[in-house]
């Protein structure tokens, strides 16, 4: 929407050298240079406004600092050199240049960092790999497509003044140690890193990192993705392009047996989730009781009320959390809705609806399948985070796919498939079965044998048997809705405008 107000904008993001394998001094001058110089002087003739220019956080050369726009840039390889005549060439013109920093993500060379970890990592092994030390601040190619179109849609300086410069960056370097392990971690690779078996670059170094408060302060941009979930991601993405091939039936197996094997992986890799001992003080979102209790805040609030401090202090965590959950449903829904009534939304439910008919319209339809394959993935990471703070450990021993798979579809079909409120109308509602079925239940069978003896088998098997109600009640609530209401409590609402 911001770049809606602009009549013309170019974007120059080719480059040329910033991989080692890409060493011709003649290739690196004609597209870093002379590219730049032909595309600025088109620019000028053709009366271009804006421009927006990707520079190189390798401009900054060995420094140990996170530098600043203004300081003077210190090149220490050819490619660096060229990159920072480009980005000047673009000050002096009076467009805009960006300096990005490690950028990753999905259609990334296969032969870079993460690619090669996540590549590597999927079939249970290590590349080779440089110094542990060295460092780099890694940002997420979205936020860096983000950043573009801010830079965009920002007002050009006054005539006659250079353009600006922004840092591009998250603010935090990473070291290579620190990405393997995360490797290791999100895809449970057992191999040992074997450090110092890939040859280190003139350009390595232990400090790396931007200084992105310039594009904070007048872009209002900042990077949302940590380097752990962004890897995440393109793990997602990988296991995606293998899966999302595949139509209908195969496809929802496939992902069911790629569900089970990361399962089976958590609950007997020790090392990385201690297995069947559980993950145990887990940070928290919100204060913990004991801690509540021994604050005299809180025991005066609590006297105020006329409340018992060690139940308040329950309440008002489990207040917290409800506010917190309030907080998170308000803006994933608000996204949600957005996406549905959006371009986007429109082709997601016209190849949902007739796949054949969308890729005929020319529509990347296993494109837009991983797409959305990854936003959910991305969602139900959140709430997967929000359960294991809630309950206060991780234990991978305790999951079961009847409740987390199962009843999921369960409130989606019940609220109604295709419609985001129907699917948190039916999150409610099952949620509120499933929790009440037990006592019900165990209420209902002491009503019904209530004129049977107190040791009669009959009502000793049913009592038993009582807490075995919730699955009936489910396969019942499903059978019943899927025969007299199968578009569910909240049908989806077709447009025909």
């Amino acid at each position: 929407s911001a770049l809606q107000t602009l009549d013309v904008w170019d974007g120059h993001l080719a480059a040329h050298g910033a991989y080692s394998w890409q060493a011709d001094h003649g290739e690196i001058f004609a597209t870093n240079v002379v590219a730049t110089d032909h595309l600025l002087a088109a620019c000028r003739a053709a009366g271009v406004p804006t421009l927006v220019h990707a520079g190189s956080s390798s401009e900054y050369g060995a420094v140990d600092h996170a530098p600043s726009e203004g300081e003077a840039v210190r090149p220490n390889s050819y490619y660096a050199l060229t990159k920072a005549w480009a980005t000047l060439a673009v000050q002096h013109a009076g467009y805009t240049a960006v300096r990005l920093y490690s950028v990753y993500g999905p259609w990334e060379d296969p032969r870079r960092l993460v690619p090669t970890l996540v590549e590597h990592g999927l079939e249970g092994r290590l590349p080779p790999l440089a110094d542990p030390s060295t460092a780099r601040d890694f940002v997420h190619v979205d936020d860096v497509v983000e950043a573009l179109v801010r830079a965009a849609a920002a007002p050009p300086p006054p005539g006659g003044e250079p353009g600006p410069i922004y840092n591009i960056g998250t603010g935090t370097q990473t070291t290579l140690r620190e990405a393997v392990e995360e490797a290791r971690r999100l895809l449970g690779v057992e191999a040992e890193p074997r450090w110092a078996t890939l040859a280190p670059r003139g350009w390595d170094t232990d400090v790396w990192v931007a200084d992105p408060s310039l594009a904070r302060e007048r872009l209002g941009w900042r990077a949302t993705i940590a380097f752990g979930e962004g890897l995440a991601a393109v793990a997602a993405w990988l296991v995606g392009k293998i899966a999302l091939g595949l139509r209908a039936d195969y496809l929802a197996i496939a992902t069911l047996g790629i569900s089970e094997i990361i399962i089976a992986m958590i609950k007997n890799e020790d090392w990385l989730t201690r297995g069947v001992k559980n993950v145990t003080g887990l940070p928290r979102p919100v204060p913990v009781e004991i801690d509540l209790r021994q604050e005299r805040w809180f025991i005066d609030l609590a006297g105020s009320l006329g409340v018992d401090p060690s139940e308040f202090a329950s309440i008002y965590v489990k207040l917290g959390y409800a506010l917190l959950f309030v907080v998170v449903l308000v803006v994933v829904m608000w996204l949600a809705e957005r996406a549905l009534k959006s371009p986007w939304g429109r082709m997601m439910r016209a190849i949902r609806d007739n796949r054949d008919a969308a890729e005929a319209m020319g529509k990347d339809v296993t494109r837009r399948h991983l797409q959305v394959f990854i936003l959910g993935s991305a969602v139900v990471g959140i709430a997967g985070a929000m359960l294991t703070t809630l309950d206060g450990q991780f234990t991978p021993g305790s999951y079961n796919p009847l409740r987390f798979t199962f009843l999921i579809w369960v409130m989606v079909i019940v609220g109604g498939s295709g419609n985001n409120w129907g699917a948190v109308l039916g999150g409610f509602l099952i949620w509120f079965m499933w929790i009440e079925a037990e006592p019900v239940g165990i209420w209902l069978m002491n009503a019904i044998t209530a004129g049977l003896p107190a040791d009669n088998v009959v009502r000793l098997h049913l009592l038993d048997a009582a807490p075995h109600m919730r699955l009936f009640l489910m396969g019942l609530i499903l059978l019943l809705v899927l025969r007299f209401s199968p578009r569910g409590l909240i049908p989806e609402r077709v447009s025909r405008s």
